[in-house]
């Protein structure tokens, strides 16, 4: 057998080996699924709202220094499109697989500024 042959072959069994407990069931996969939905939504809405906000400061709208996470229009759509993604999870997802899946990671129960890896902690 050549060389290329042996490596394909070592790799293809290094990979199918090393996935053995990554697979998940079908709930966990529908969850995992609704998680990543209702996160790209929540993230594309609220994106647009703050830069809707800082187009309304530049066009004169809002007056300058507002502070567009703490407006009160655009915190209420925030809010409002917290809630919709909220649905969606809870929909999507029964509450054993989405702890399963461990959504918060390593930052469960945790302030961001003291999770594993945040910028603020690692000279702590």
């Amino acid at each position: 057998m050549p060389t290329s042959r042996r490596l394909l072959v070592a790799a293809l069994a290094l990979v199918l080996s090393s996935t053995e407990g990554w697979t998940l069931t079908r709930t966990e996969r529908r969850c995992q699924d609704a998680l990543a939905g209702a996160g790209r939504q929540l993230l594309s809405r609220s994106t647009a709202l703050l830069t809707a906000c800082r187009r309304g400061i530049a066009r004169g709208k809002l007056p300058p220094g507002t502070d567009c996470l703490t407006e009160a229009t655009t915190s209420a759509k925030r809010a409002a499109a917290a809630v919709k993604a909220a649905r969606r999870i809870h929909q999507g997802c029964p509450t054993a697989p989405a702890a399963s899946l461990r959504p918060g990671g390593d930052c469960k129960a945790a302030a961001a500024s003291r999770c594993r890896g945040s910028p603020t902690s690692r000279g702590s």
